[in-house]
């Protein structure tokens, strides 16, 4: 074995048991113990995509699928939906009706929360029917 890390090994096990004797006495008597933990956990919202590929109308209306919410912050958020191709119409978000107007469609939300809700269009009309009307949503906190 080399000179040297003898040496090493030798001082390591001398700190370790001259610590020992003072722990013991410790761990012998009473002994309260407190602890004060936090945690700063970052503002954190997502929201999944519905109809990635664009939308076409039937007779006005067209199921978007169930859409995903998730945020963190406290004192709510806000989800905006941006409708190209799309003259006029409601957004129905669950049992909520939202206008779409000038294309756009927006709710606020009071609190944190986890929610999934089906997304469809009703009374819609496309400016042009031929294209699709292309979808762009956004989460943000309130």
């Amino acid at each position: 074995m080399n000179t040297k890390m003898y040496v090493l090994r030798s001082v390591a096990v001398a700190a370790a048991l001259a610590i020992l004797p003072q722990a013991a006495p410790a761990l012998a008597g009473e002994s309260t113990v407190h602890l004060q933990l936090s945690a700063f956990v970052p503002t954190f919202c997502r929201i999944s995509s519905p109809a990635p590929d664009g939308i076409f109308l039937h007779d006005g209306q067209a199921t978007l699928g169930t859409v995903q919410e998730i945020c963190n912050d406290p004192s709510g958020y806000r989800v905006s939906s941006n409708f190209t191709n799309l003259d006029s119409g409601a957004l129905l978000v669950g049992s909520r009706r939202l206008d779409i107007v000038n294309g756009l469609a927006e709710r606020t939300e009071n609190n944190a929360a986890v929610s999934r809700n089906s997304w469809s269009l009703v009374q819609a009309k496309a400016v042009n029917a031929e294209l699709p009307i292309l979808l762009t949503v956004t989460i943000s906190p309130a």
